[in-house]
């Protein structure tokens, strides 16, 4: 699939997807990835709900962080501690390495993965922009919410240079990433009964249980 064909569609039926796991979950007291939900740990379950969807599941860590114990594959941060761009620039990267064009990437602070979101993004045309016009080619999609919010998003891999710069100059943080990008990220319309729901603090997690049922 070639993202510079404005005819190309950015979602892929199945690749990969990336889970970022390097926090340290002060604000939530334990580690988020391994809080229990149901009686199954979390990770485990998101990791299961991509995978059931067609997706390859990576986890982005901390070196002092093992969940291959899990059964999952896992990569390094780009530095230890470091925020959610030294996750990104590690997913990129090995995306790169396995000769993707783009990926999903999502935070282990997400509740669950909905199967609709693939069918709602296929359908925006928004996803069907060349973004040529920049001169790299660099792409991201992200769901169109109420203040700053990358995640879940679609990031190509040409948008790995663009983190690189970003990182080096000294901006370690994802706004300053989505501002070099320039006006070439995608916004997502959807639905508030769909939109993504994600929790920092044990009482955050047990309100949105709680509205599940």
């Amino acid at each position: 699939m070639n993202i510079m064909n404005p005819q190309a569609r950015l979602i892929p039926t199945a690749g990969l997807a990336y889970i970022l796991v390097g926090g340290r979950s002060r604000r939530f007291g334990q580690d988020k990835a391994l809080v229990s939900i149901g009686g199954e740990i979390h990770l485990v379950r998101l990791a299961g709900q991509l995978h059931r969807d067609g997706f390859e599941v990576v986890i982005v860590s901390q070196r002092n962080q093992d969940y291959q114990s899990l059964g999952l594959r896992q990569i390094f941060d780009h530095d230890p501690d470091a925020g959610p761009l030294a996750g990104m620039i590690a997913a990129l990267s090995d995306c790169k390495r396995q000769e993707r064009k783009h990926c999903w990437v999502v935070t282990c602070d997400l509740l669950e993965w909905r199967p609709e979101w693939g069918s709602i993004c296929q359908k925006q045309k928004t996803l069907d922009t060349e973004f040529e016009r920049s001169g790299c080619g660099a792409v991201a999609a992200v769901f169109d919410l109420e203040g700053f919010a990358p995640f879940p998003g679609i990031y190509a891999v040409s948008v790995l240079d663009t983190a690189v710069e970003s990182w080096n100059a000294g901006n370690r943080a994802m706004k300053g990433l989505h501002q070099l990008l320039n006006g070439r990220v995608a916004k997502i319309a959807i639905e508030p009964g769909l939109a993504p729901r994600s929790f920092n603090t044990q009482q955050e997690l047990e309100d949105l249980l709680k509205e599940q049922h």
